[in-house]
């Protein structure tokens, strides 16, 4: 098989692919709406994100806690689809990608199903990313 220089991703454009910032065994996870609007002006690539899960029980007080911790932002984009980071582009955050394990995206559809998820800024600790909060009071509810 051939290789044409024109078949060939350039460093720069290899950069703004969130795809090809995911690990083995990570998916691309999208969040939109007012999740994304509350932290627009602190979004930035590559930093992390706990995502706290609101569960709406019937009969029962809403179950609040984190489900997973460390989840790394690997693109941000505006309501065009463009990444913010482009001259075109409004500037606005609408989409957040994040890298998510796919052994958890069955918690987090259960998650939106069942009430909401929410993204608040973290520092990352120690090397893993995207960690299960195996203690977290919302976890039973989600399996």
């Amino acid at each position: 098989m051939m290789f044409y220089e024109g078949m060939l991703i350039d460093e720069e454009t290899y950069q703004t692919y969130p795809e090809f910032k995911l690990q083995a065994d990570q998916l691309a996870y999208m969040v939109t709406g007012s999740q994304v609007s509350k932290l627009r002006g602190s979004l930035v690539t590559d930093r992390y994100l706990d995502l706290y899960v609101t569960l709406q029980l019937p009969k029962q007080t809403a179950v609040i806690d984190c489900l997973l911790r460390q989840v790394r932002i690997i693109g941000i984009k505006d309501q065009k689809g463009l990444n913010i980071t482009e001259t075109k582009s409004t500037g606005i955050p609408y989409v957040v990608i994040l890298a998510v394990d796919e052994a958890y995206l069955n918690y987090l559809k259960k998650a939106e199903a069942m009430g909401s998820v929410e993204l608040h800024l973290t520092r990352k600790q120690g090397h893993e990313e995207c960690v299960l909060a195996s203690d977290s009071t919302v976890l039973p509810y989600l399996q």
